[in-house]
């Protein structure tokens, strides 16, 4: 037996829960490879910015000429900040992959309350998604089930 069904509206507390986990889910993997990949960009930076303090120009002249770009570019600042960076990388790093998901979480929470919202605006304009269902029958449950779980006490 096949019944049509209308969807009038959208539960924003519900889409709101389920768009909150779908965003939990979806974001840890991409928040960790993030947060390992910043981390070795950091230490990149450190080796050049290392690499950066001393350069030695040969015989110019008869003289070698060492150089040291960090004090003439006036990178010490950065350079301290980066070198700072990447001694505590073990501890910033989770904290970012946390921020991460946490942003993760936030976006596609807005996301689904937005989408929400546009649909019961347009589902009141409209009328709403027709669905076409078919009942099935469901075989009985054993009788050693709690009460709560039985078949009838679940269609009443």
């Amino acid at each position: 037996m096949r019944r049509k069904l209308r969807i009038r509206r959208v539960s924003l507390a519900s889409m709101l829960k389920f768009t909150m986990v779908l965003g939990a889910v979806l974001s840890v993997l991409p928040a960790i490879l993030l947060s390992w990949l910043t981390g070795v960009g950091i230490s990149v930076l450190r080796d050049f910015l290392a690499s950066l303090s001393h350069i030695e120009v040969a015989n110019i002249l008869g003289r070698s000429i060492e150089l040291d770009l960090i004090q003439q570019l006036q990178l010490t600042g950065l350079n301290g900040f980066v070198t700072q960076l990447d001694d505590r990388w073990a501890i910033i790093q989770p904290l970012l992959a946390l921020v991460l998901i946490g942003a993760g979480i936030v976006g596609w929470a807005g996301a689904g309350v937005v989408a929400g919202l546009l649909y019961n605006i347009l589902s009141f304009i409209s009328g709403g998604l027709m669905i076409e269902v078919e009942a099935q029958d469901i075989a009985p449950l054993p009788d050693g089930l709690p009460s709560a779980l039985k078949r009838d006490t679940l269609l009443s």
